[in-house]
């Protein structure tokens, strides 16, 4: 008794202790939080709406109302608020021993003023009357990208980017939707140079990419631009003196997004056709047929009304030759005595590589025989989708030096891009090497050469979406056919339910095909200031492009019914360029409130100059070893060659742009290009495209000085 009244004043003793420290800490929390209050307004006095007020260091944040007031709970005085708004400088302030902070953002002129690249030219961001979107090197390097395409992907409106996710995969871009059923790829422009490969470009190279996205923007460049227009600027030397080392690189892991098609396994699809069976019976009264594979259903029971319930259907040993039992096989290739193993043995004893003779087991029996899984398990079958996924390893390694002076500037870069392929046995490669230099002998004079020289190489199957690529023939092939016959051989249209490929046999036999591609890009300028309104432009380049191609055909009789008897290789290889010559003259003058642009010039090009060959040949005695893939090791019968010539085109064209501001509020843009193309004949050859557009910059007129939107 005297112990339990010990232990009840000791449990009651505790109780208040702990109600006590827990009201101490509410106490202590409560009056440690802050609440802070203000107004935002801007320099003359209106106030912000819509400004973002958040705890430095947190997701914690508020926006102001249309009065510019803002209310936020800061856990302490030591929390520093920050903020920020479109167009305006952004400002942090420590709470402090203040409750009411009251801010005045300045606005950002060096953002209102930012020199945007346009056709031939720069303007003004605040001035540009068409349709333009500016992306950052800062927002570039939000994400990692392995490709061009990559990195502008969810970065500008009305800019539509897709692409495979396989590795290198080209990209489909679209720039307002669909322009023409003939293509509807828009002109990217990189460096002043049209005609360029985009993929050959490094996304770390890239200080800036603008997108013209309609007619006034666009027109400069005339039927070239008709799908739009990426305007690609690359990274610059600097006037700091001093030589900047930088190295940037990461790595990554790619991985499938989901784990294939959610498709019955053997066992599933074996019950489901047993079901269709019994309903055949039950609702239309018809006896089924036997099955190739499963025979006849068996074990159902009979029901007063003459309908079926239960009974099942069984897995085959083979499915080459369709349905055989342990027993059929014994039976027809032995004594008729042994066992499952027996039989394994029997089939590879008799094994032909004709086809018709390739046997092969059951999805089921391979799995217990070759895998040594439970008889459970094994009704699985093959998961088609398992066998051609893997985890693919991403590397990307930069290293850039950028320096400089008044007299002039470059910058510089060597890069690595590996990516391999989320599908087996493909991988996408990319070297290259970047130089931008400047020089200016005099001040009114500069000269300057951009060049990039890249090397890619891709290989295997790198996510074909096609009926013949290896996603399709993942749900084409039924699951109870095994993925190898008993000689090891892939499976196909022999077994009842295949196809002529399996995902597996197009993975594995494009191990080693390869694409090589290599591409340069090399331009010079010059630029002459004859007086300082007045800057004279011209520029040449030339676009040199090389490309080899390896695939070899296995032979497939084995398991495709319409396949080759005879292996063979063929090989590709081609060249082009594209010339390009633009003169400029720009020239620029503020007259009190009217501020003028000019900008006309000349611009040729040819392009699509280039030849191609190619070759295949039957017969290679070592199939399996790459090092003999050669053209002059196949057979000399049936051998084949072709080759040919590019569509070589030329172009020469005038254009002129001029963009007009009064008073800073009112603005024009007339341009005008006349292009002659060879691609049309001589009395329909020269195309004029004109375009005209206005601007009213209305906020800056007297009577929205009162507006508080």
């Amino acid at each position: 008794m005297e112990l339990t009244t010990k232990r009840h004043r000791i449990v009651k003793a505790l109780r208040t202790l702990c109600l006590a420290i827990l009201a101490l800490t509410v106490s202590f929390s409560v009056s440690a939080q802050i609440v802070v209050t203000g107004t935002i307004t801007e320099e003359s006095g209106y106030s912000l709406p819509g400004v973002s007020v958040v705890i430095k260091g947190t997701t914690t944040g508020v926006l102001s109302d249309v009065d510019g007031a803002y209310s936020i709970t800061v856990p302490d005085a030591n929390s520093t608020l920050a903020f920020s708004f479109i167009g305006y400088i952004s400002k942090e302030v420590v709470v402090g021993n203040q409750r009411i902070i009251d801010i005045v953002l300045n606005e950002d002129i060096q953002q209102l003023e930012e020199v945007v690249v346009v056709g031939y030219g720069t303007q003004a961001k605040r001035d540009i009357t068409g349709s333009v979107s500016v992306v950052s090197a800062e927002a570039l390097a939000e994400s990692s990208s392995v490709t061009f395409a990559e990195a502008l992907q969810g970065k500008s409106a009305g800019v539509y980017v897709s692409t495979t996710g396989a590795p290198g995969a080209a990209s489909t871009i679209r720039v307002r939707g669909v322009g023409s059923v003939n293509g509807s790829d828009p002109l990217i422009i990189i460096d002043g140079v049209s005609g360029g490969t985009i993929s050959s470009v490094n996304a770390n190279d890239i200080e800036t990419f603008q997108v013209l996205k309609d007619a006034s923007a666009t027109a400069i460049y005339g039927a070239q631009g008709a799908n739009g227009v990426i305007i690609v600027t690359t990274k610059q030397g600097t006037k700091t003196g001093q030589p900047r080392v930088s190295y940037n690189g990461y790595i990554g892991i790619s991985t499938m997004s989901n784990d294939g098609f959610d498709l019955l396994n053997a066992g599933e699809l074996m019950d489901f056709i047993g079901d269709g069976m019994r309903n055949l019976h039950n609702y239309r009264g018809q006896t089924p047929a036997k099955d190739t594979q499963f025979g006849q259903l068996s074990g159902y029971t009979v029901n007063a009304d003459g309908s079926w319930t239960g009974g099942s259907l069984t897995m085959p040993f083979t499915s080459v030759p369709a349905g055989y039992s342990v027993q059929d096989v014994l039976d027809r290739f032995g004594d008729g005595t042994g066992d499952e193993n027996t039989a394994l043995n029997l089939l590879r004893d008799n094994y032909v590589d004709n086809g018709v003779n390739s046997y092969a087991l059951s999805a089921y029996y391979y799995n217990i025989l070759e895998r040594g899984m439970s008889r459970t398990d094994a009704f699985e079958g093959t998961n088609w989708f398992d066998l051609i996924i893997q985890d693919g390893f991403i590397t990307d390694h930069q290293l850039s030096v950028v320096g400089g002076g008044d007299k002039g500037q470059y910058s510089m870069s060597i890069s690595y891009t590996g990516q391999e392929g989320t599908v087996k046995n493909s991988y996408y490669d990319r070297y290259s090497i970047r130089l931008n230099t400047s020089f200016m002998p005099r001040k009114s004079i500069n000269i300057g050469v951009n060049s990039n020289l890249s090397y890619t190489e891709t290989q295997g199957d790198r996510g074909n979406n096609a009926e013949g690529g290896a996603f399709a023939y993942t749900y084409r092939v039924k699951p109870w056919v095994a993925p190898y016959n008993v000689s090891g051989q892939f499976a196909g249209t022999w077994n009842e339910g295949g196809h002529s490929n399996t995902g597996l046999a197009v993975v594995e036999n494009a191990k080693g095909d390869w694409d090589r591609n290599v591409n340069s890009q090399n331009s010079i300028f010059l630029e002459i200031k004859p007086i300082p309104e007045l800057t004279l432009r011209t520029q040449a380049a030339v676009v040199l492009s090389g490309s080899w191609g390896r695939s070899f055909n296995e032979r497939t009789i084995e398991w495709n019914k319409e396949g080759s008897t005879r292996n063979s290789l063929s090989e590709s290889a081609s060249w082009s360029s594209n010339l390009q010559w633009t003169n400029t003259a720009t020239y620029t003058k503020r007259f009190g409130i009217h501020n003028l642009t000019a900008v006309v010039g000349t611009e040729a090009l040819d392009q699509d100059y280039g030849r191609n060959i190619s070759a295949s040949r039957y017969d290679y005695t070592f199939p399996d070893n790459p090092n003999t893939w050669i053209i002059g090791n196949g057979a000399t019968a049936d051998l084949s060659n072709g080759g040919g010539q590019g569509s070589h085109t030329s172009m020469f064209g005038y254009f002129g742009r001029v963009d007009y501001s009064f008073d800073d509020k009112y603005l024009a843009t007339v341009t005008v290009r006349r292009d002659a193309s060879s691609k049309f004949g001589e009395n329909n050859r020269w195309g004029t495209f004109p375009s005209i557009s206005l601007g009213w910059r209305i906020s800056d007129e007297a009577f929205m000085n009162n507006a508080q939107w």
